[in-house]
């Protein structure tokens, strides 16, 4: 039989060659862009690491790992009220480093380095190239993110596991592939299981498991209910047998006792601080420039139109944790970083579709493809002309957010140190020290001082909040068991935390302890009589 089809147009080896090359600019602007990001991400937060921040919650992570590495574990013999796999996470890299408080940040930058990471994966799966990169950026160069990225607490290592939760969704929805799910309800389980607040999550993994993707609007018997109940069944025994294996490994009755009873009696105020909450949050997100929320509504309305599961499960996700606030009976400063990720992602999601947006329009203009009707092509312009502005907004805040930057990483330690009297924690852990011999015990408000000593506190009062006093979880009774059991040749007491328990601190003469010596900003170091 005779082929009377026009044969192929024989290719150019130039031409080729010069198609081949222009294909290539593109990734080779974006690995040059992330090379760059990676660069300055890491300069910022390993720049002067060290710095003094007085933090009590510092003081009392680097004191659990401490401990850790005497041989005392989490939950069994240490308190711990964060998450059942923090300190287990964090404990390679302090020994690693060098088993200081540096060295437990150290393990902080790399959990935020994570999170960029999986947030540049995500972005890119949603949204191409520069929303990735944009994902990096801000998230990157954000006051807030940084500073939880440089402090050892628990906050930023939830954030990275959170965001490859989503990369791995967004995979199984290009793909699907059922393993990708497993992964993503493996570090979904982590995140949670390194602090139970990162829990908000969960309305990202409702929507987009209850709206699969192709899923257009049809009457309900249509909807692919059955895919829809096998893969929520799948992401909930994953999700639940990951959490309830590390929970009986750990000890169950320990786990409750740091976490449940805990966390239940601190949050019996829940909603009673919902205005002072809300004011909090606000002075937190201020920081952040006013480009990043121009640039996050761009990133809802395009999204909206062109991206609808991922924008309404990025905009649950920002819901859920915004009503965690207005009930938290104990919020503090180092929480709100959890309202910022889909914010972010929501800017890097504007940035990356109106982008895309411009080409389309280029494309057409020029030729290179088919306009499809007069509606969409003005929506195509419209999209590109608002994404432009998005990113020029967002672009012209930058400097403003690197002298806020630059303020956090040299200005802050010093007002730090003026303001919480760093001088008073090196007289008191040198007190600690010369009064405490290597293999005795402490007891501390102080955990800071403590560590800074070198001395083991107590393991079960480790933590010694006000919280955790108001909750029920620390009592007089409780502290003066303790002090007869491990006789502690020292203790600092503070106002709000263990100065709050009277009779503890009226029995402590009684006990053989003296007033060493007491300081205006309310510490009092009691040492033991010899």
């Amino acid at each position: 039989m005779v082929d009377l089809a026009p044969a192929a147009p024989a290719r150019s080896p130039g031409r080729s060659a010069a198609t081949s090359a222009r294909a290539r600019w593109p990734l080779l602007l974006e690995i040059v862009a992330l090379g760059g990001l990676a660069w300055l991400a890491l300069r910022l937060r390993t720049a002067n690491l060290d710095a003094y921040t007085g933090s009590f919650d510092e003081g009392i992570r680097v004191q659990q790992l401490l401990l850790m590495s005497a041989g005392y574990r989490p939950f069994r013999d240490i308190f711990a009220s964060q998450g059942p796999l923090l300190l287990d996470l964090l404990y390679p890299f302090y020994l690693l480093f060098g088993q200081t408080l540096t060295a437990a940040r150290a393990g902080v930058v790399v959990c935020s380095v994570v999170a960029l990471a999986g947030a540049w994966w995500s972005m890119r799966q949603a949204a191409g190239p520069l929303a990735g990169v944009a994902a990096i950026l801000i998230l990157g160069i954000s006051p807030t993110f940084l500073e939880g990225s440089r402090l050892a607490l628990a906050e930023i290592p939830t954030i990275g596991p959170a965001v490859l939760a989503l990369g791995c969704l967004l995979a199984y929805e290009r793909t699907g592939r059922r393993w990708l799910l497993i992964v993503s309800a493996l570090w979904c389980a982590l995140s949670v299981l390194i602090k139970p607040m990162a829990v908000p999550f969960g309305a990202v993994v409702a929507v987009l498991l209850l709206w699969p993707p192709g899923a257009r609007r049809r009457p309900a018997l249509a909807w692919p209910w059955r895919r829809v109940a096998a893969d929520l069944a799948i992401y909930g025994t994953v999700f639940g047998v990951a959490c309830a294996i590390t929970i009986l490994l750990l000890g169950p009755a320990g786990v409750w006792d740091n976490l449940g009873a805990y966390r239940t009696g601190a949050g019996s105020t829940a909603g009673a601080k919902a205005a002072e909450n809300l004011r909090l949050t606000y002075n937190i997100m201020s920081r952040e420039s006013p480009g990043l929320y121009a640039l996050a509504a761009v990133g809802t309305l395009l999204g909206l139109w062109l991206r609808p599961r991922l924008t309404v499960a990025l905009l649950a996700w920002a819901g859920a944790v915004f009503g965690l606030f207005v009930e938290y009976g104990d919020l503090a400063d180092k929480h709100i970083v959890y309202l910022l990720p889909p914010v972010a992602l929501l800017a890097a999601l504007g940035a990356g579709l109106g982008w895309q947006s411009a080409w389309r329009a280029w494309a057409v203009f020029t030729g290179r493809i088919a306009p499809h009707g007069r509606q969409r092509q003005a929506f195509t312009v419209a999209a590109s002309l608002l994404g432009a502005a998005g990113i020029v907004g967002y672009l012209a805040t930058v400097p403003t957010l690197h002298r806020a930057d630059q303020y956090l990483l040299r200005e802050a330690p010093r007002v730090a140190a003026e303001r919480r009297d760093r001088a008073a924690d090196l007289e008191i852990a040198e007190i600690i020290r010369s009064h405490t011999p290597p293999d005795g015990w402490v007891l501390a408000d102080n955990p800071l001082a403590a560590s800074m000593a070198r001395r083991l506190v107590i393991p079960y009062l480790v933590d010694t909040s006000g919280t955790r006093i108001d909750a029920g979880s620390l009592t007089a009774p409780l502290a003066l068991d303790y002090v007869q059991r491990y006789q502690p040749s020292a203790i600092v007491t503070w106002p709000r935390r263990l100065g709050k328990l009277d009779r503890f601190v009226g029995q402590l003469p009684a006990l053989g302890y003296r007033l060493e010596k007491s300081y205006p900003i309310g510490w009092k170091v009691y040492v033991r009589a010899q």
